[in-house]
């Protein structure tokens, strides 16, 4: 009889926890910072909640609810009787605020280590050849050359003279940094008679720079977020990042094709605004404005949690000819709250002017902002070079949290 008694009330018990599991298994909520996460209560007198962050540190606990001081990823784990472990559900902590959106073209200019190969030059050698040292060796566009024959570059002087000194012995290591990982390249160097110099074929800069596009202003901060991804010549720059941003006028388009990537053509146009960019990551670039940045189309805008965006229309804010703010229509075909590389949203340009004008999504319009049901959701990110008009975007929580 007693034996009966537990069995029955076994089947109860896992009859009750199955929506539990229901509930957490791959479960994904959203919750934002300095609220409460309100826990499901079912069986809430057998069941024991765990939450931590990416370390493993538990948060505080309210009761049956969490309180999280902290935007970022955590985990939920639920065990009935605290012993038999239930399924894991992700926590997403998102920040609300409401801020200046963006749209505007920016020039980025960022001190990065050592000098960023941005082309090849011809060389003519001791038998009258032309030749491209660097390039055969294998050094590639983009590459940041931090030192050669182990003395440290700073500058294109510094290059400049380490190459006509070091290569009178007929070739020069350079110490490069690219994705992350560091090469050593031996290059032949050819005495020019024309500029009485060693060279190795390279033209180099010790900024890496171009135009993008500014995401928000947080007037309570003075904060700003542009692009949406990442730099690959500062990227690995963890000490030290230090760089300018300033306005930029659109002087022209370079349509985008099947394959064909397009681009603003734009150059600096100080002014308006100007600020201090203090930190690189995998969301863009960010740093303090002197001055604020100011929206006649829309002068301030709350901003959306992840769990808010949805499928279906909205609109970027952008430049495409001088530094005019407009609106063009896309559509939200596919929201992705789990991706961590730029690509929360799949987007596609909508707009008959925009496609006319520019193909789709060119370089540059990194950063414009993506506004839905009157709120700041995202970013545009990256385009699909083989179908121009579709392209990518990051959700607005990710870049406000690196801007902390």
């Amino acid at each position: 009889m007693v034996k009966k008694l537990w069995l029955v009330w076994g089947m109860v018990l896992l009859l009750a926890a199955a929506p539990l599991l229901l509930l957490n298994g791959g479960h994904h909520y959203f919750v934002a910072a300095g609220e409460t996460l309100g826990l499901p209560g079912i069986l809430s007198a057998f069941v024991d909640y765990e939450v931590s962050d990416d370390s493993g540190v538990i948060a505080a606990e309210d009761g049956e609810n969490y309180r999280f001081i902290s935007s970022g990823e955590y985990s939920l784990d639920s065990k009935l009787f605290g012993v038999v472990p239930l399924q894991r559900a992700s926590v997403s902590v998102y920040t609300e605020k409401e801020v200046v959106p963006g749209g505007h073209s920016v020039g980025l200019i960022m001190k990065t280590q050592g000098v960023v190969v941005v082309g090849y030059s011809a060389v003519t050698d001791e038998k009258g050849r032309t030749v491209y040292p660097a390039k055969e060796a294998g050094v590639a566009l983009g590459d940041c050359i931090v030192k050669i024959e182990g003395n440290a570059v700073k500058s294109d002087d510094d290059v400049m003279e380490l190459i006509h000194q070091c290569g009178e012995d007929g070739a020069v290591e350079l110490e490069l940094h690219r994705g992350g990982e560091t090469h050593f390249v031996k290059v032949a160097a050819h005495y020019c008679k024309e500029t009485e110099r060693n060279r190795i074929g390279l033209y180099v800069r010790d900024n890496t720079g171009g135009v993008g596009t500014m995401t928000f202003y947080d007037p309570a901060t003075g904060r700003f977020g542009a692009l949406g991804h990442a730099v690959p010549e500062a990227e690995e720059q963890t000490n030290g990042i230090s760089g300018r941003i300033l306005p930029a006028s659109i002087s022209g388009i370079n349509m985008a094709g099947e394959g064909k990537t397009g681009e603003k053509i734009g150059y600096f146009d100080p002014g308006a605004f100007e600020g201090e960019i203090d930190r690189v990551g995998a969301c863009g670039v960010f740093g303090t404005l002197e001055e604020p940045l100011e929206n006649e189309l829309l002068p301030l805008v709350q901003t959306a949690s992840p769990d808010e965006v949805e499928k279906g229309p909205a609109q970027i804010i952008t430049v495409i000819d001088g530094n005019t703010l407009e609106w063009f229509d896309i559509e939200i075909t596919d929201v992705d709250a789990r991706d961590d590389t730029g690509k929360n949203l799949s987007i596609t340009i909508t707009d008959k002017k925009l496609l006319q004008r520019t193909g789709g999504i060119v370089q540059g319009m990194s950063g414009s902002p993506i506004i839905q049901n009157g709120k700041l959701v995202g970013a545009v990110t990256y385009v699909l070079v083989n179908e121009p008009k579709k392209g990518y975007g990051i959700f607005i929580d990710c870049m406000l949290n690196a801007a902390e």
